[in-house]
């Protein structure tokens, strides 16, 4: 393993900034196949030959134990991938429905909710910054990437820029 790498990225568990990690083979699949810019690659040797990785991506290989090092704990699966956050998105841009989270903190929560929109054909994401962030990895994997379909927009004003908005329909857990 070479020390001139993203290592220390890869074993965060909290918001990267500009960063995410999305882990698991389904997960970077769904990654391949957005329009999201992929950084590196850190796996075990046998997600070579399964993947086609597209050029330009840094590829670096690890034992299972390595990886265990790397994260802190035991990985199902022995692929991560470190991308570059998608900019936030104009509302101008987004098409169709929207889910809009508002205060939801749970990670698994908020990955669960986008899954189930795109299976329903939504694609845009409004969340305030009382929620949990769209890209922490637990997240991207409970999306299954799904996340990565979506065209996301975060506020710290949600009453502000919903309240011209028709068809807003909201809901309050105490």
């Amino acid at each position: 393993m070479k020390e001139d790498s993203e290592y220390p990225l890869y074993s965060s568990m909290r918001d990267l900034g500009p960063y995410f990690i999305g882990e698991g083979e389904e997960v970077i699949k769904a990654l391949f196949r957005s329009d999201v810019t992929v950084v590196s690659l850190l796996m075990e040797e046998q997600y070579v030959p399964k993947l086609t990785i597209p050029a330009g991506i840094k590829v670096e290989i690890a034992t299972k134990e390595e990886l265990q090092k790397i994260t802190g704990y035991k990985m199902h699966q022995g692929i991560m991938a470190l991308g570059m956050k998608p900019p936030n998105v104009p509302l101008n841009e987004m098409q169709g429905a929207s889910v809009v989270l508002n205060g939801v903190i749970d990670a698994e929560n908020v990955g669960a909710i986008i899954r189930n929109a795109v299976a329903f054909g939504i694609r845009n994401l409004i969340v305030d910054t009382h929620s949990s962030p769209p890209y922490l990895r637990r997240t991207i994997k409970v999306s299954r990437g799904a996340i990565f379909q979506m065209k996301i927009h975060t506020t710290s004003d949600l009453p502000n820029l919903l309240k011209d908005k028709q068809g807003v329909a909201t809901s309050h857990f105490w």
